[in-house]
């Protein structure tokens, strides 16, 4: 578990607060009060990791209130927008920038719980963990590089690849809580939408206008190709009953190159990309 919270602080501080940097949800008004968040997503995400570092109770799960209450935030943006606009639920980008907002909420929901040691519905700690780095890595992070990806070059590839995560992440979660079979097909959905967010991604990075910020792109695009397999490889294994390594090496491996070969390139990339288009 020390391993898992480890990756996961990763991704809190040096991928989220640059992923939502990006987020643009169409409203006009909804997006301001949005950027008025954003100045708090880099203390509350550190005031977070140090939350998880510690042990749960009440003093971490004060670290980790604003985290809470910036996920509700976006969360609720999110939520606003589709009842604004009923337009906003057919499958198109913005559906896909409202599911990752509401992937955040219910995740930074989760690392809550984890934080303040509680067990909802009677959950091992364990389970709500992994709840909360599934839906910020993959429902959050890597969704947020498919939708820059496909805002860039618009693509069938990325946007199947955008639909199998936002499917897949859904699907995992069930796995989580119980359900015959979700954890296997969550796998392999969110795995085949990575893979294809990987191409998208990688294709999308020749056109960047830095040089850095292609070289991180076709990393994390890359990187996507050695992560999902192993994911795909571990659950099919597993619901067999012959998990191809122990879950330990699963951890350090998947769990290490999602967060450091993936995540934190992707949104340092996409961030660069950014500021070069406001230097012009």
């Amino acid at each position: 578990m020390v391993v898992i919270v480890a990756l996961f602080a990763v991704v809190l501080v040096g991928a989220v607060p640059l992923g939502l940097a990006r987020v643009e949800v169409g409203n006009c008004a909804i997006d301001r009060r949005l950027r008025r968040l954003r100045p708090f997503t880099w203390p509350a995400a550190v005031a977070l990791a140090l939350a998880m570092l510690m042990a749960p109770g009440p003093i971490a799960a004060a670290l980790a209130t604003p985290w809470l209450l910036l996920g509700a935030g976006f969360g609720l943006a999110a939520i606003l927008a589709l009842l604004r606009d009923p337009a906003r639920w057919r499958p198109n980008r913005r559906l896909a920038v409202d599911l990752s907002l509401g992937f955040l909420a219910f995740g930074s929901a989760n690392a809550w719980l984890f934080a303040a040691g509680l067990a909802p519905l009677g959950f091992p700690p364990t389970i709500v963990l992994l709840t909360a780095v599934h839906f910020h890595a993959a429902g959050f992070v890597l969704m947020t590089a498919g939708i820059l990806a496909y805002h860039r070059r618009p693509s069938i590839v990325a946007g199947s690849g955008i639909g199998g995560l936002a499917i897949g992440t859904i699907v995992t979660a069930a796995g989580f809580v119980g359900v015959p079979g979700a954890a296997v097909a969550g796998a392999v959905i969110v795995a085949a939408g990575g893979l294809l967010i990987g191409v998208a991604t990688i294709r999308v990075s020749a056109t960047l206008d830095r040089r850095p910020a292609r070289w991180l792109t076709t990393l994390a695009g890359g990187a996507l190709f050695v992560s999902m397999p192993l994911a795909i490889a571990w659950a099919v294994g597993t619901q067999l009953g012959a998990p191809p390594f122990a879950l330990d090496l699963m951890v350090r491996t998947h769990g290490t190159i999602n967060a450091v070969a993936v995540a934190v390139p992707a949104m340092i990339g996409w961030a660069l990309e950014a500021g070069a288009g406001r230097a012009r």
